[in-house]
């Protein structure tokens, strides 16, 4: 009997208070992690309004691009007829 009641202290000195120890550093870790959802929300908002600015300027640069590159087109087709004219008027004065 002795012997058990020896365990049953063992027991309630050392193991019972380090086993509340833990539980109580296990509720503190909980505690904290109960608040990186809202954490992380609050850093993905800013993050997702960002992204659709970014999306949106893309589209404005390739409208833009793609209206600079008209251009170009516009541009060429011009000298081709310019040079065409001149081309005709050299053959012209040349006769």
């Amino acid at each position: 009997m002795e012997m058990m009641e020896a365990l049953k202290r063992a027991l309630q000195e050392g193991v019972i208070p380090e086993r509340d120890r833990l539980q109580q550093a296990h509720a503190g870790i909980q505690a904290g992690l109960a608040g990186i959802p809202k954490r992380l929300d609050d850093i993905n908002l800013p993050m997702a309004g960002r992204s659709r600015l970014i999306d949106q300027t893309n589209k404005r640069i390739v409208k833009v691009q793609d209206d600079l590159i008209q251009r170009f087109d516009q541009t060429h087709l011009r000298i081709d007829g310019v040079r065409e004219e001149l081309a005709e008027l050299k053959l012209r004065l040349a006769a």
